[in-house]
């Protein structure tokens, strides 16, 4: 079938968009799009001003959530714009969660007290890891300071086993400004665990996003430019087999939280709480933008992007609909790639189709699109088109959605199932269902084996965890 595109528009719909609300049509509860940032800084450890400042500032500027994410490690990199030495959490774990000494409130206690339900949510944590150790990841809503190991992340996993995040489940990690110097040797960790099937299994039952942008970080003003957009990296993290969605953040480090650039990061929730915010954000619905309030609703198969759903059967067309509403540009003009890739591993997600979508505020309809078979999976690049003085086309404003994967494990609306973090020793018979285990505990790093290799020739630990 030729591939055809459609844009539906009804009273109601057009009302649900005008209110800023994209209905689910099998749920009462409307869709919302939230606008915000997932990584900052503060004096507490390399970049300007208190938490209390910097949430207070992006509230005032709009923005629905943001996330300070100081470094933990005690090696970071010292801003030298308005920052008071001394203040660090590495060193000084009550500025992220306790009574510091120096009057201010902590982290933690700085974004619980700046959140306000409906109206901004201040989320917590960390920038884990060392440049020189393989980049660095945010690992969200965390209760205590990481230890910063040397930036091993073989360590934050066992780390992130005993330590849950804020609503008691595994902790959120985020890949920061991915880096092709990293990508082949040290990425996130990917010479810390033996083998890379190790790797993408530890660190994928937490990373759930990937910076696509991000800064400029080091820069002092408001308004600047977008940096260049990392879309050839999120290809090759989906294609290595890491379930993440793409976000764009600042990454702040002085006083120009939310006003540095127009890119944001658009959750897709039912309502502005920390729970749900936290919540859409593990289910990876999420994307990428370079407009402040161009909100994005895609789905395929009627399932937001970001989830895995049934295998549809092979050649059978993808139902996918793409709703875009913005506020202070209603008669732009909207031109859509459409990637896929059939599995992980081999080439990386190719576009497979550049299709009009003509004028948004409206729901289009994408046709002609099929599936190919178990792990499949697909996502979209939305783009405004700009008429420029001389008449020529140009492209403007870009979002990058999350993908759909086609997951065998999936039945109806049930994910797949979480897969257990074991763990052994390799001088042991026996391994461990629990990391939390005293057992497991008392491993040497150097000896650990994660999952399939902690099983193999092994049996579980009777009465784990103990």
């Amino acid at each position: 079938m030729a591939t055809r595109i459609a844009r539906h528009r009804s009273s109601g719909l057009l009302g649900l968009l005008l209110a800023g609300a994209f209905a689910l049509p099998a749920l009462a509860q409307p869709l919302n799009v939230y606008f915000g940032n997932l990584h900052a800084h503060t004096s507490y450890s390399d970049g300007s001003g208190t938490p209390a400042m910097a949430f207070d500032h992006a509230r005032l500027r709009g923005l629905d959530f943001m996330a300070i994410t100081e470094h933990n490690h005690a090696q970071a990199e010292r801003n030298a714009g308005n920052r008071r030495d001394g203040l660090l959490i590495a060193t000084d774990h009550a500025l992220y969660r306790g009574t510091p000494a120096n009057g201010e409130r902590s982290l933690v206690d700085a974004a619980l007290e700046a959140s306000a339900s409906g109206g901004f949510v201040a989320l917590y944590g960390q920038e884990f890891s060392t440049i020189s150790s393989g980049n660095h990841a945010n690992v969200y809503e965390v209760q205590d300071v990481i230890p910063s190991a040397g930036g091993r992340y073989d360590h934050l996993v066992q780390w992130l086993a005993s330590n849950p995040d804020s609503t008691g489940k595994p902790a959120i990690i985020q890949f920061n400004h991915p880096n092709s110097q990293y990508r082949r040797t040290t990425e996130y960790g990917r010479d810390d665990f033996g083998s890379d099937p190790n790797w993408i299994r530890e660190i994928g039952r937490h990373a759930a996003l990937i910076e696509i942008i991000s800064g400029p970080a080091l820069s002092s003003g408001s308004d600047m430019p977008v940096p260049r957009d990392k879309e050839f990296d999120y290809a090759h993290y989906l294609n290595l087999g890491f379930r993440v969605a793409p976000t764009a953040n600042q990454d702040n480090h002085y006083f120009n939280w939310g006003d540095l650039t127009t890119a944001r990061t658009g959750v897709i929730a039912h309502e502005l709480t920390r729970t749900a915010i936290i919540e859409a954000i593990r289910s990876r619905h999420v994307y990428a933008t370079t407009d402040h309030n161009l909100r994005v609703i895609a789905r395929v198969n009627g399932r937001l992007c970001g989830s895995a759903i049934p295998v549809p059967p092979i050649g059978s067309e993808l139902d996918i609909t793409i709703e875009i509403h913005d506020d202070d540009e209603p008669e732009a003009e909207y031109l859509v790639a459409v990637f896929s890739d059939n599995s992980p591993g081999g080439p990386l997600a190719s576009e497979i189709e550049f299709l009009e979508l003509g004028v948004g505020n409206g729901t289009h309809i994408i046709e002609g699109i099929a599936a190919t078979g178990p792990d499949q999976y697909v996502f979209f690049r939305i783009e405004q088109r700009v008429l420029e003085s001389d008449g020529e086309d140009a492209i403007g404003d870009r979002v990058w959605t999350a993908p759909v994967w086609m997951d065998p494990r999936v039945t109806d609306d049930h994910a797949p199932a979480p897969t257990t973090p074991v763990v052994a020793s390799k001088n042991s018979k026996i391994y461990h269902v629990d990391p939390s285990c005293s057992g497991a505990r008392a491993i040497k790093p150097a000896n650990k084996l994660f999952g399939d290799d902690a099983r193999q020739g092994r049996t579980p630990h009777d009465g784990c965890p103990r």
